[in-house]
Parts: C-alpha cells; structure tokens; sequence
C-alpha cells in the first residue's frame, strides 16, 4: 500500500547501513542461544545499543502490521503504534512493580528496559514474519504461530526468571496478569478509534 511504502522509504533513508550491519549481528547472536545472550546482551548494560535494536524491530512489526491490517487513513495509520505504545507500556510497568517486590535482587527499572528491549527486539521479527506470512496463507501463517508461541513463551520465562532470580510459575502469573491488563486497555482503545473511524464516516455522507 502506500502508506507502508511511505514507512519503507523513510526506513531506507534514516537506517544507515553500519545500523543494518549492527541490528543483524545482534539478531543472529541471540538466535544462537536465545536466553543465553539475552541475559549476556544486557549485563553489557548498553542501553543505547539495546533501545536502538528495540526500535528497528518496532519499525519492521509496524511495518509489517500495516501493509496486512489497516486501510490507509491517517487515524488508522497511527492506531497501531499507538495500540502498541500503550499495551507494552502498561504491561511491562504493571509487570516491574510485581516482580520488584519479590524479587531478591534490587533491579533498577533501566535494567529492566534494557533486557525487554533484547528481548522484544528478537521476538517483534518473529511475529512480523507470522503477520506476513499469514497475510499470504492463513493456513501456513497459521502454523508458524502455533510452532512459535510456546518457544517463545518459554524463552520469555527463561530470560525473567534469571533476570529477576524468581521461580517460573511467579514469572508466568505475572506475565499473564500484565499482559491481560495491558491487551484490555489497548483493545479498548482500538474499539473506541473503531467507533470514532465510523462516526466520521457516517457524518461525510
């Protein structure tokens, strides 16, 4: 569509090249051993190479979201990364303050972005993928899902329950508990842009 090509001209203009080398390498060494180099990654504590990777992987799942999900208005346009600014945001803040409190180690919240963003930088790709793919062949699409979610849930568990030195099934209600908060606020706003998209359209005839 036009609008993701719009998003693809400015990736190709402002991803420099040396960027592209940098985010690949950082993809493939966590491929490698996934939880492993997560928690390797960001006891470098570089939290400027870290966000960086987080936000090239934003870009190719909205990216990819685009070109499969919405239609081409500037409201609809915005709706994803918005939906996705506030899912993460309060998943992710709802999941800190749980696991702080019972955690034996005093993890500060930089620390925290900083293993989320390895984290959703490597899965974000994945997920851009499954949208494409499913886009072509909801069937194949389909089964790379189901091939993909429980590999990843486990290596989510795996990565905080190092990170936090907590036990798995602490972790899991957790995540379960901040993720079903955070996808209920953002459906909600996803709805209520629904239902404003259609207001307007009625009101234009």
């Amino acid at each position: 569509s036009a609008s993701a090509g719009g998003w693809l001209s400015f990736y190709d203009t402002f991803l420099k090249v040396d960027e592209r080398k940098r985010y690949a390498a950082t993809f493939a060494r966590i491929l490698r051993s996934p939880t492993k180099n997560t928690l390797a990654l960001s006891g470098e504590g570089n939290s400027r190479q870290a966000f960086k990777f987080l936000e090239i992987s934003a870009l190719i799942y909205t990216l990819a979201a685009l070109s499969t999900l919405l239609s081409g208005s500037l409201l609809q346009e915005l709706a994803m990364p918005v939906f996705l600014v506030i899912t993460w945001s309060i998943s992710l803040g709802l999941f800190y303050a749980m696991a702080r409190r019972k955690s034996p180690l005093p993890r500060s919240s930089r620390e925290f972005l900083v293993v989320n963003s390895y984290f959703m930088g490597y899965t974000l790709p994945i997920y851009s993928a499954i949208f494409l793919l499913q886009n072509a062949s909801p069937v194949l699409g389909g089964l790379l899902f189901l091939a993909t979610t429980v590999p990843l849930w486990i290596y989510m568990l795996r990565v905080h329950r190092a990170f936090w030195q907590l036990r798995g099934r602490r972790i899991l209600f957790y995540l379960v508990v901040s993720s079903f908060t955070g996808g209920i606020v953002g459906t909600v706003f996803l709805v209520a842009l629904m239902l404003l998209t259609q207001q307007d359209t009625y009101s234009s005839y």
